[in-house]
This record gives C-alpha cells, structure tokens and sequence, in this order.
C-alpha cells in the first residue's frame, strides 16, 4: 500500500507526485510480474490486512493502491508498478507512505530501472509493520535516465 512523492530542487516533480486519489497518474503496472496493483478506497478486502484509511485524506474516501498477499496468491508472486523515466542528474529524493500489516506480508522493495535492467534494491522493507502508514525517503543517485519500479515478494504461509 503505497502514496508516491519525488522531492527534487533539480526538475519539476508534478508528473512523478502521486496520491492515487484521481487516477494512477504517470505510474504504469509492470507487464513482466505476476499479477497487478489494485488502486481502491476504504479497507482492504482480507480480514486483518492493510490499512482502514488512505494516508492523504485519512479517510475512507481517499484512494490509494495495494496489493492483495493472501490467497490467491503464492511464494515468490510479484507485482510491480513503475514510475515514468527521470531524467539523469546528481541526485533525487524519492518519499513516500508504506502500509504493510497482516500475516502474510513478505518484502516491499523499490528498485530504479537502468536500460531495462533492475539492479539491487535502494530500499526494502520486511515482514508486517504494525497497522499504520509509516513514512520512507529514499536518496536516488543515478547518472543516467531510470524509472523506479516497487516491486513485492509475496510469501504465503500455509499451516
């Protein structure tokens, strides 16, 4: 569950903000995953998963996305969204609000994409991190032209 911001003094960040509550913006789901994001308001559909809330509006009525790790999905499913290209420069600063609660929540990994190739995360997180939006920013150097891509692992515990 995830509401996307770049901060940058550098370029211009409107086409990169993102809070989901009209549409996805410039973010596009990843063909070559598993399955897709799902962008929706309210609570998640799982019982003791995910947030009630979205973090922009704090309410019920605010939109954001998520990714559904319970059934039906399996070990090592993937779903990815991506960012629009950013262009080349010194440095960039990536923010956004995370929300991963419940017990089959495996890892949360943001990559930049360089000549289509995603290399080792910038930054991950793992496991459930209590039922609230925590906040991440993430310092992105990179000197050529690269899209982010959040990409999660799902592994599903069966007993």
């Amino acid at each position: 569950h995830t509401d996307v911001t770049y901060c940058s003094q550098l370029i211009s960040t409107f086409i990169y903000d993102c809070t989901f509550e009209s549409n996805w913006c410039s973010w596009t789901q990843a063909l070559d995953d598993k399955f897709n994001w799902t962008r929706v308001q309210g609570k998640t559909p799982s019982r003791y998963t995910g947030p009630t809330t979205d973090h922009t509006t704090g309410g019920s009525a605010g939109f954001y996305v998520y990714i559904e790790t319970s059934f039906p999905r399996k070990a090592n499913d993937t779903a990815r969204i991506e960012s629009a290209s950013v262009p080349a420069t010194q440095q960039k600063c990536l923010q956004f609000w995370y929300h991963m609660y419940g017990p089959h929540v495996d890892t949360l990994n943001v990559y930049t994409k360089v000549n289509q190739q995603l290399g080792s995360p910038v930054w991950s997180r793992s496991g459930t991190q209590g039922n609230k939006w925590r906040h991440a920013t993430v310092s992105l150097t990179v000197s050529s032209k690269f899209k982010v891509k959040e990409q999660l692992s799902i592994c599903v515990i069966v007993i």
